[in-house]
């Protein structure tokens, strides 16, 4: 289970857009790895897995709040 304690809905869409942005991924296509920044001991990051059908290729993004958002 993902935890994601303290992260408004609003923080985590915007977080998955601007993924989106840089690559196009599908709701259905991605999946969440992990949300815990260790280096602020929260979960206010957000990493994603997509494998891209066409290449063949993995994606993993990853972006976090700003601290002071956590």
């Amino acid at each position: 289970m993902t935890r994601l304690k303290g992260m408004t809905l609003s923080q985590f869409n915007g977080l998955v857009e601007d993924m989106r942005k840089v690559y196009p991924f599908k709701d259905e296509q991605a999946k969440i790895i992990d949300t815990h920044d260790m280096m602020a001991d929260c979960n206010c990051m957000l990493e994603l897995f997509a494998h891209d059908e066409d290449t063949g290729v993995d994606v993993r993004l990853s972006k976090g709040l700003n601290y002071d958002d956590c």
